[in-house]
């Protein structure tokens, strides 16, 4: 993926720690930052449009939920599909909800992301990108990004990923690991109630009742973290 940059090998890492490295949409600098473990949360595929009063509420639901586990203090990062589309209201939405919510937000873009990108930092994204690193003791380095479209590309229909028992085609299981063969993060997928298939974690709203989840709750699913 071109824009990942590689970490310096060799380096001991706190088990507390992780360090988390973006690219910047606006000029492609790198950008490194090491955080504490439980200071770091992910959500994603809110889709907020102005439609329907039901979409209003959804997004009253999303707002103090989100404040329920972010602090003002903590970083969340957005994995995609904050607003849908260009409509002017959709801007005003924007503007409206992440003045309303908790924490330091980083926006990873995703396919109906279309608003000029400064207007997604003007509304209080500290950073915007197209995908980061993670890494830490317990994960090597593992990759973030709204991966919808990659998986619909191995699940054409997806309608063989019905639960969260890591159910797949076998057919496809190898061809899963070859394009994910890391850990991966992903804003959503095609049926977006699923929270785990394989090496994926889905961290949209629809998959986790409409709450951020934390690093550490993604650590965990993945399987035993070492002590420090």
């Amino acid at each position: 993926m071109n824009y990942m940059f590689q970490w310096g090998w060799g380096m001991r890492y706190n088990n507390n720690k992780v360090d988390l490295s973006i690219q910047s949409a606006f000029d492609g600098q790198p950008i490194k930052m090491t955080l504490n473990k439980s200071k770091l949360f992910f959500t994603g595929n809110h889709c907020l449009y102005p439609d329907s009063i039901e979409q209003l509420k959804r997004q009253k639901s999303f707002v103090k939920k989100h404040n329920q586990i972010i602090k003002n203090d903590d970083w969340i990062v957005y994995m995609g599909n904050i607003v849908s589309g260009r409509h002017p209201a959709c801007v005003m939405l924007l503007n409206e909800f992440l003045s309303q919510t908790l924490g330091k937000k980083i926006l990873v873009l995703g396919e109906h992301d279309r608003l000029p990108l400064n207007m997604y930092k003007k509304a209080g994204f500290i950073y915007v990108t197209f995908g980061l690193e993670l890494k830490s003791k317990s994960w090597g380095v593992s990759c973030v990004e709204n991966g919808s479209n990659l998986l619909s590309m191995i699940y054409p229909w997806n309608d063989y990923i019905n639960d969260e028992n890591d159910t797949y085609n076998p057919i496809n299981k190898d061809l899963l690991n070859e394009f994910f063969p890391s850990k991966y993060i992903c804003g959503h997928l095609q049926n977006d109630t699923i929270f785990k298939v394989g090496p994926l974690r889905n961290v949209s709203v629809n998959a986790n009742k409409g709450y951020p989840i934390s690093f550490y709750n993604l650590e965990k699913s993945f399987g035993k973290v070492p002590s420090s």
